[in-house]
């Protein structure tokens, strides 16, 4: 699908703001992977290049629309789930008032599958918000 009406985002990574238009969005089609979970991607205009180390690697956000002047935070960061379980992973404060907005974690579900949760603070409750399965095909 192709935006008719240019929509900016903001794109967090490596500590470092940038705005950016969506170009387009597509659902990945069908893969060999039983159980697989598609979701729509969306693409970006090119701003620049990741090298290096972390280009791989890196952490980030992406928060649509764009928010002019924002300043994000990350930390680890450990919540209890109703269970008492402690689950590990960061905490981003996306509007510099000291409180968590957005938690994140990745779960090991097998040697080669693993689950990434994407929690949103509404009103003071943790709300599951998305959903990744990386899960690796032989």
């Amino acid at each position: 699908m192709i935006w008719n009406k240019t929509m900016d985002g903001l794109i967090w990574l490596d500590n470092k703001t940038y705005k950016s238009a969506i170009t387009d969005w597509y659902v990945i089609g069908d893969t060999d992977c039983p159980g697989t979970i598609s979701f729509p991607s969306l693409s970006f205009q090119k701003i620049g290049t990741v090298t290096g180390d972390n280009a791989g690697n890196s952490l980030g956000l992406a928060i649509l629309p764009y928010i002019e002047n924002s300043k994000i935070k990350s930390s680890a960061t450990e919540i209890k789930e109703k269970s008492g379980k402690a689950v590990q992973g960061t905490g981003y404060d996306i509007n510099d008032d000291g409180i968590l907005d957005i938690f994140s974690y990745t779960e090991a579900v097998e040697e080669m599958a693993s689950y990434t949760r994407l929690y949103i603070n509404v009103n003071g409750q943790w709300k599951c918000k998305w959903v990744h399965l990386d899960e690796e095909c032989i």
